[in-house]
């Protein structure tokens, strides 16, 4: 008797030795479809998964869950509901060790784990394995179409964990049911699909009460109402459950978001969820009550929005294997027991007869896990080659250009460039709002009035899908042209002659208008101070530049600047003329203060004398524009001065261009004689 639970003990660990058919399944589904390079690039396909990943490494820099947006230059500091920030945190601490990659395998052994465990359900139920494989194979591939690495994987695997758990204790009551209620907690910090597992356990109420099984709608009532309150131990409280119902209930978002919409019955995965979903119907006409109202809870709100097909798929594959079993059954006992039937009936029968898994299945995991292939962000799918070929235009050294593209690109732009980049619009479509959103979609779309959205919100770039009809509009915009291209992406730049001013105080003003009181020679002192007295301090070489260009406290001339094509341009000195419009150059000092996001510049010159330099100007080397509240590099061989007495909003900068053209250094040494 004494060695007794000392056998048991080591009937479970040879127990756990054995690999089993839900082993097998677990690591043939995972090493077939997610880890592979073709398959973990699958899995990334959202561009959802770059953002996750960079909130989770600023809740992992600052400690805390954000509450605030910090991505967008459109809402900068709006509140902000980062309900899924305990998967943002594992996706950083993933992308820190072995990158997009390691990610991506985590999500694909997440669902190749609720996969298996879905069959395991299947067979519980005595469905044999053929059955119960050919449903859950059903099952994966109507979910597939969000198989992605996103949050909403976890909901796919606690889901399929709660459900599994809960009718076992239906048939069956047990201590471990309560084991729900901390999986409850967890859960709602990891995605928002913890609200439909309340809505299961309040269906499950509803129906022991209308049974008036009294037994049953204690117990039940007692989990749901604890579930509901560890729910409430997130950062946001039970404002996140508001958020989430809001957000869920958004017509705008049913109707513009994809993944709200109603499937397309059209791709082969999505004609296995049909044919899935007539077979659940079918059977739940015999199933048990709560098990059908499930089927019909799910199989409608999976026709009315995508997104719940896997939610709704782990449902019905347990209940059709069930039903295609006892036909089977039947169909047997009708062909005799030597019958073809009949044997491979028994066959599958035996083979699901051990419906466990072992410690084979964990190992399988962390193998995929430690050798990985690299995979990332497909070139095919998201403007890598762009951004990488133009990072000195979409990240100057001064403040970054307002750049419109899509909300996936956005995603990526989020993942890539953050924080020396912020976006227009991205995949957080409830916190944009259905105001931005219909701009964004005005935008997408060219619709009437997008010139006016171009101009309302700045932008200075454009970095567009070749299928937008705005891609084609803006080949012939005047103001905008082509900076790069290739098969995935073209970047369009704006013009700085059709660049609006953030503000235009009494004397400065544009080509054409009145002329600045400020004169050239002010600007050509200036200039001569930093190119013959270069060891000036810089608190003297400030009170210098106030005084001969007059300025004074609240009297700032704010410009943005751009780009003309061809040379990057720095702080606007005087005019320089190319064609039919004014193009600044790299011989220059600036002001501020500065208003955000934008290239801030002033202009102590007019036209007088410029145009009689175009011809010197335009034979200087081009150089990287230079501007912002913040110390900004060289632009050319001469010492960038900078007011150190000053706050970074109120900065000053003067710089001269590497090679001083002959007219110009003529005028210099005239304006400092006089």
């Amino acid at each position: 008797m004494p060695f007794l639970p000392l056998q048991r003990s080591r009937r479970r660990l040879r127990r756990l030795m054995v690999p089993t058919v839900v082993d097998v399944f677990f690591l043939v589904l995972l090493a077939a479809s997610f880890v592979t390079p073709s398959g973990l690039q699958s899995l990334l396909a959202d561009g959802d998964t770059g953002w996750h990943i960079r909130t989770g490494e600023l809740i992992l820099a600052s400690g805390r869950v954000p509450v605030a947006d910090s991505f967008s230059f459109t809402r900068p500091g709006a509140p902000w509901f980062a309900w899924e920030w305990g998967s943002d945190v594992i996706f950083a601490l993933l992308w820190r060790w072995k990158g997009t990659a390691a990610v991506a395998a985590f999500c694909g052994v997440a669902i190749s784990l609720a996969a298996a465990l879905l069959l395991r359900r299947g067979m519980q139920r005595g469905a044999g394995l053929a059955p119960a494989l050919a449903a859950t194979m059903a099952a994966v591939s109507a979910s597939s179409i969000h198989y992605l690495a996103r949050p909403h994987v976890f909901s796919i695997l606690l889901y399929t964990v709660a459900i599994g758990w809960l009718q076992e204790d239906r048939v069956r009551p047990s201590r471990r049911v309560w084991l729900l209620v901390p999986l409850t907690a967890v859960w709602a910090n990891l995605h928002a699909g913890f609200i439909a597992w309340c809505a299961t356990l309040l269906l499950l109420v509803a129906l022991s009460l209308a049974d008036r099984d009294w037994a049953r709608a204690r117990r039940y009532t007692s989990l749901t109402a604890a579930c509901v309150l560890a729910s409430l131990a997130n950062p946001y409280g039970w404002k996140l459950h508001r958020h989430v119902v809001e957000y869920l209930g958004s017509s705008w978002i049913m109707d513009h978001v994809q993944e709200f919409q109603s499937p397309s019955i059209r791709s082969e995965g999505m004609v296995v969820y049909a044919l899935l979903l007539l077979a659940a119907v079918a059977a739940a006409a015999r199933a048990e009550r709560f098990e059908a109202a499930l089927v019909v809870l799910w199989g409608f709100a999976s026709l009315r929005s995508a997104r719940h097909i896997p939610l709704f798929a782990t449902i019905a594959a347990p209940l059709v294997a069930a039903t295609a079993a006892s036909w089977w059954e039947r169909a047997a006992g009708s062909t005799g027991r030597r019958s073809a039937v009949a044997l491979f009936r028994e066959f599958s029968l035996d083979l699901g007869l051990a419906p466990r898994a072992s410690a084979w299945l964990a190992v399988a995991g962390l193998a995929v896990m430690v050798s990985l292939p690299a995979a990332g962000f497909s070139d095919s799918r998201f403007p890598i080659g762009a951004v990488e070929r133009n990072l000195a235009l979409l990240t100057p050294a001064g403040p970054a250009p307002r750049v419109l593209t899509s909300d996936q690109w956005g995603d990526y732009l989020i993942f890539r460039l953050y924080p020396r980049q912020r976006v227009f619009f991205d995949g957080r479509s409830d916190f944009f709002g259905p105001a931005l959103g219909a701009d964004y979609r005005k935008l997408l779309a060219a619709e009437q009035g997008w010139r006016e959205l171009l101009n309302r919100y700045r932008f200075e770039l454009a970095l567009l899908p070749h299928d937008w009809p705005l891609s084609t509009m803006l080949d012939g915009e005047p103001g905008w042209h082509r900076v790069y291209g290739d098969a995935v992406a073209v970047l369009y730049a704006r013009e700085p002659a059709n660049k609006a001013m953030w503000c235009r105080p009494p004397g400065l003003h544009s080509a054409g208008e009145r002329r600045s009181p400020l004169g050239f020679r002010h600007f050509l002192r200036v200039t001569a101070m930093q190119v013959l007295q270069p060891t000036f301090s810089a608190v003297s070489y400030t009170e210098l530049a106030l005084d001969l260009a007059g300025w004074k406290p609240g009297r700032w001339d704010v410009f943005n600047s751009g780009f003309d094509g061809e040379r990057a341009l720095g702080g606007v000195g005087f005019p320089a003329y190319k064609g039919e419009h004014r193009s600044p150059v790299s011989c220059s000092c600036w002001i501020g203060p500065l208003p955000p996001h934008s290239q801030t510049l002033f202009n102590p010159a007019t036209a007088d004398g410029g145009a009689n330099l175009a011809r010197d100007l335009d034979a200087l080397p081009a150089t990287p524009r230079n501007s912002g509240c913040v110390p900004v590099r060289r632009t050319s061989g001469l010492p960038l001065l900078e007011a150190a007495n000053l706050a970074p909003s109120e900065l000053i900068g003067l710089a001269a261009p590497r090679r001083i053209p002959p007219m110009l250094l003529k005028e210099v040494k005239n304006a400092v004689r006089s």
